[in-house]
C-alpha cells in the first residue's frame, strides 16, 4: 500500500512542480503559451508515473522483490488515486464570499483554483470546473465590467453560477445574473430574475448585454452579436416596460433584426405593429418611416424595409412616424422615406418639404 500512496503522491507532486514551471517560464520570463499547456501537465505526468510504476513493477517481478498480484492491487489503487486527483478534484466547486471588486474576485479564484489571467486581464477557466460566485455587492458599473470579463474566455463545459442575492438585489442590479456555456452547442444561456431566458449565439471576444430594466445596451459592449434562432416574448417584455423611457429608442443591435416581427408573420403591417407597440408616444400616420441619423443605408441595394431598416440601423437611434411634431423631425440630420417598402426619397425635413411633394406631415389622430 505504500507503494501506491507513493506512486499517487508522486503524480501529484509532479504535476505541482510541473505548474509551478509553467507559471515560472509565463509570468517570470514572459513566454507566451500559444495552447493550453496547462491543461496537458496533468496528463504527462500521469502518463510518466505510471511508466516509472510499470517499469518498478517489471523489476520487482523481475528480481523477486513483490509478486504480480500484490503489484496489481497497488497499480489498481495508485491508478485510481491518480485519477481522482486529476480529473475527480478538477470538477470541485468553488465558493468565492466577500469579493469588493472584480481584481480581488479574480485574485480569489486564483488562489483557490489555479486559475490564470490572460493578458487583457480576463479571468481563464479551465475545462469542467464549476464556479459559484456569491455575495455580489458591487455598483452597477463594475458589475458590467464583472459579466463581460467572466464571459470573454470561458470555455466548453464550465458553468458560472450566481447566488446568494435578494430578488430586491437582483431586481435593483438590472443584470442578467446567471449564464452556463452548454457542451454541445457553444451557447450562452442568460437567465434574467423573472426566470424568462434566451439563448444567444457565443461570438469569441463578444457579449450580447440584456438590462432588466430593457435600457439602451451600454456603449461598453462595442461588439454585440445577436442571433435569435427564434422570436422571443417581446410584446410581454414591451408591455412590462411601458411605463420607462424606451420610447421610440430602439433595443436592437444590426444583427438583431428579427426583433420586432415574427419570422412566420413577416408582413410589412405586422412589422408596423411590432414598431407601433415599442413607439408608443408616436403615431403610426401613413406607414412613412422616418429615421434618426446616423443610419447606414445604401437607397441602392437595401430596397426591402425590413433588411434596410432593421439590419443596418445602429443601436440606440429614436425611430419616430409621420404624424410626429415638427421640432422631433427637424432635428433628424436625414430622413428616408418609405413607400411600399421602398426608399423614395430621403433629405432634411426642410429639404423634403421644399423639392419632394409627396413628402408632408400627417395630422395625429
Amino acid at each position: 500500500m505504500s507503494f501506491s500512496k507513493a506512486f499517487g503522491l508522486s503524480h501529484i507532486w509532479l504535476e505541482k512542480l510541473s505548474l509551478a514551471s509553467y507559471n515560472h517560464l509565463k509570468t517570470k520570463l514572459k513566454i507566451n503559451f500559444y495552447f493550453n499547456l496547462k491543461q496537458y501537465l496533468g496528463y504527462f505526468c500521469f502518463i510518466l508515473c505510471l511508466g516509472i510504476f510499470l517499469l518498478l513493477s517489471e523489476i520487482f517481478i523481475s528480481f523477486k522483490i513483490a509478486n504480480a498480484p500484490d503489484l496489481f492491487v497497488s497499480g489498481t489503487i495508485a491508478f485510481l488515486t491518480a485519477f481522482y486527483s486529476k480529473f475527480l478534484i478538477d470538477c470541485k466547486t468553488i465558493m468565492i464570499e466577500n469579493y469588493s471588486s472584480t481584481t480581488d474576485l479574480f485574485k480569489k479564484l486564483e488562489d483557490k483554483s489555479g486559475f490564470s489571467q490572460n493578458d487583457n486581464g480576463s479571468l481563464i477557466f479551465p475545462v469542467f470546473k464549476t464556479i459559484h460566485l456569491d455575495s455580489i455587492s458591487i455598483n452597477n458599473n463594475l458589475n458590467d465590467t464583472l459579466i463581460k470579463d467572466l464571459t470573454l474566455n470561458i470555455e466548453k463545459n464550465s458553468r458560472i453560477g450566481f447566488a446568494g442575492l435578494q430578488k430586491e438585489q437582483r431586481t435593483a442590479m438590472g443584470l442578467l445574473l446567471s449564464c452556463s456555456l452548454t457542451p454541445d452547442m457553444g451557447e450562452l444561456r442568460f437567465d434574467n430574475t423573472n426566470a424568462r431566458s434566451l439563448n444567444i449565439n457565443l461570438i469569441p471576444k463578444e457579449i450580447t448585454f440584456v438590462s432588466e430594466r430593457f435600457e439602451i445596451m451600454p456603449d461598453s459592449f462595442k461588439n454585440i452579436i445577436c442571433n435569435y434562432t427564434k422570436t422571443p416574448d417581446w410584446p410581454r417584455m414591451l408591455d412590462a416596460a411601458k411605463n420607462t423611457n424606451i420610447h421610440a429608442k430602439l433595443l436592437a443591435h444590426p444583427n438583431c433584426y428579427e426583433l420586432f416581427y415574427d419570422p412566420d408573420n413577416n408582413s410589412f403591417d405586422s412589422v408596423f405593429q411590432y414598431l407601433l407597440g415599442i413607439t408608443r408616444s408616436v403615431y403610426l400616420g401613413a406607414k412613412t418611416l422616418i429615421l434618426e441619423e446616423p443610419i447606414i443605408i445604401d437607397p441602392t441595394q437595401n430596397q426591402d424595409l425590413i433588411n434596410s431598416v432593421y439590419e443596418k440601423t445602429l443601436t440606440g437611434k429614436t425611430i419616430v412616424f409621420l404624424g410626429g411634431c415638427e421640432a422631433t423631425l427637424s432635428s433628424c440630420d436625414k430622413i428616408y422615406l418609405f413607400e411600399n417598402k421602398r426608399v423614395i426619397a430621403s433629405g432634411t425635413h426642410k429639404t423634403l418639404s421644399q423639392d419632394y411633394p409627396g413628402y408632408h406631415l400627417v395630422k395625429n389622430q
